[in-house]
């Protein structure tokens, strides 16, 4: 088992395919956002905009050409006098008559003398008679304009009021765009990105922090598990109420389950009349119950005695999958307690199968020798035991099961719990002594192998007329893990041992000849006029003292019939046939194999 988990660009992909919802909900919210300040820019654009910055200096040199000093050139004290009357000067600029007198000449209608006030800003520029002025305006020419009338009215206050020369421009006016309206356009689209980039970042952290199994040849790979199945998504199958055995549809879903409880015998062997194992997962919500009840069904519908044991202590569901209602005095919750028999809490739900249901409770049923006990009888009673039991990721108890049984059949949700916790999961279980018998992939979305569950192409309808001997398909041409090839092989020749022990000792009607031809789908060997009858051959008669071999199937017998009363002719191998045939004689296996797996 591998420690580190590699990124592939595979992941990265399905990551965004996971979260493309999120990045197409960011994207838009950016994209709104920035319509939104776009709209909010251009409004803002139709009032107060523009910032117009320009400079001035206070002098004394007055309008007649005289300094405040009456000299003829300036001295100290004209430096001196216009520095310390800087701020005198800005007061006189931003008053009422000055403001006012801007108004009128510029002849602004619907101007607010405060308005204008508070547009209007002066500094000064360090200690210096340099003044700095600014002037926030709904338009940039209007705004210079005002700017400079301002500048005007003042130099005609200042003289009589402050005794002060006149104000020299100078950085004269310049209009600038305020704010994020000088995006324009391009903030939507910017805003859009961001609202990308914040989607696939989310999604690509929360794939290298929650790495999740969205590989399927990270079954083997990495967590270094064998696959016997892999059950397709179906919401049709799965969001269907009610008794599990009525559910309608989902016919992937029904042949993938069939195919893993056929590789699933195989596995167990057939060496011991009552096999026994248990059905766990590194958390919840992972299919573990419907895994654990859709085995049992298969096992009974292969006419094997099933007891379905639910011992998920923690969410016990089994139970509502196959009845209308729980009653406590039929559950292993009163069995425990002493309040019923082993009898009483078996409920029959067909012929082969049995449940022993549990209903949720707030102290859970710990497992003890009482139970261990219990369990242990059963299997003496029932070919296949099958338990469903609490996943082993959030209970550490489900270990104990070992002391009745060490086969799992570990089940993984398709990106559902994180590559990390399975591996925590199966390290516990290696620890144990824990014989993972095969591990279910559960709600695989992607059609990987072969469009459904596990059936490759050359073996998926052999319930429904498919064949081995499908041209240029091989089992080097599918997608199946390679230790599933040998298993799926041995679907074909197992049905054929069940029908003959089926058909064994029943009584069944010998058809009429052309019924016989039709069934077998042979024709009578014409003979040619030159031909010599076959000789008559009479059976050697039997020994009475030897012992009486077993009588022969029904069916057999019929076959035997009609290979006496008509010769059969001879058919030539195509190439098909004895490719299929081979792939056959290689693939033979003894049933009692069950020591070959643990190889």
């Amino acid at each position: 088992m591998d420690d580190e988990i590699k990124i592939r660009v595979s992941d990265i992909i399905f990551a965004l395919k996971k979260h493309w919802k999120l990045i197409v909900a960011t994207t838009v919210a950016g994209l709104i956002f920035g319509l939104v300040l776009t709209a909010m820019s251009y409004m803002q654009s139709t009032l107060v905009t523009y910032k117009i910055n320009g400079s001035f200096a206070i002098s004394s040199l007055n309008e007649k050409g005289f300094y405040v000093g009456t000299a003829g050139a300036a001295t100290n004290v004209d430096y001196s006098l216009v520095e310390k009357m800087a701020d005198a000067v800005m007061y006189v600029i931003n008053s009422r008559p000055v403001v006012n007198a801007a108004i009128e000449n510029e002849k602004l209608i619907g101007v607010d003398l405060s308005d204008l006030q508070r547009s209007l800003s002066l500094s000064r520029y360090g200690e210096t008679q340099i003044i700095e002025m600014t002037l926030v305006w709904r338009s940039a020419d209007e705004g210079i304009e005002i700017w400079n009338a301002i500048i005007t009215a003042a130099n005609r206050y200042i003289p009589k009021a402050l005794m002060l020369g006149t104000l020299v421009p100078i950085n004269e006016p310049r209009a600038s765009q305020m704010g994020i309206s000088r995006a324009g356009p391009k903030l939507a689209v910017m805003l859009s990105g961001l609202g990308v980039m914040a989607g696939v970042g989310f999604a690509v952290v929360s794939m290298l922090l929650h790495p999740t199994l969205n590989n399927l040849k990270d079954v083997d790979a990495v967590l270094g598990l064998e696959t016997i199945g892999m059950i397709p998504q179906s919401l049709t199958w799965t969001e269907q109420n009610g008794n599990i055995l009525t559910r309608t549809g989902g016919s992937e879903v029904v042949e993938s389950y069939s195919a893993a409880t056929y590789i699933l015998r195989n596995r167990l062997g057939s060496k011991e009349k009552h096999r026994c194992f248990y059905i766990t997962s590194t958390t919840a919500k992972e299919g573990k119950s419907v895994v654990a009840a859709n085995i049992a069904i298969q096992l009974s519908g292969m006419e094997c005695h099933t007891l379905l044991i639910d011992f998920d202590t923690r969410n016990p569901d089994i139970g509502a999958m196959f009845l209308p209602e729980l009653d406590y005095a039929v559950s292993l919750n009163a069995l425990y307690r002493g309040e019923a028999n082993e009898y009483d809490v078996i409920t029959h739900i067909n012929g082969y199968l049995d449940l022993m249901m549990m209903i949720p409770e707030h102290n859970p049923i710990p497992l003890d020798g009482t139970i261990e006990d219990l369990f242990s009888s059963l299997i003496e009673k029932y070919e296949y035991v099958v338990i469903n039991a609490s996943p082993v990721g959030m209970v550490s108890e489900t270990l104990s099961l070992n002391q009745v049984t060490n086969n799992v059949l570990f089940v993984v949700g398709y990106d559902s719990a994180s590559m990390a916790d399975i591996q925590a999961s199966l390290q516990k279980m290696d620890k144990s002594g824990t014989r993972v018998i095969g591990c279910i992939v559960t709600g695989v979305k992607s059609k990987t192998q072969s469009g459904s569950g596990i059936l490759p192409p050359f073996i998926k309808g052999m319930g429904q007329g498919g064949n081995l001997r499908q041209k240029n398909i091989s089992l080097m041409d599918s997608d199946v893990p390679a230790n599933l090839e040998d298993d799926l092989i041995n679907l074909v020749e197992k049905p054929k041992e069940k029908t003959e022990e089926k058909t064994e000792d029943k009584p069944v009607e010998k058809p009429k000849a052309k019924e016989r031809q039709k069934l077998f789908g042979r024709k009578k060997a014409v003979k040619k006029k030159d031909e010599a009858p076959a000789p008559d051959v009479k059976p050697p008669s039997p020994d009475p003292s030897a012992p009486s071999a077993p009588a022969a199937p029904a069916a057999s017998r019929y076959i035997m019939d009609e290979l006496i009363a008509e010769e059969p002719k001879e058919e030539k191998k195509t190439d098909d046939d004895t490719i299929a045939e081979l792939i056959r004689m290689s693939v033979t296996k003894d049933q009692d194999g069950a020591d070959d797996y643990d190889k």
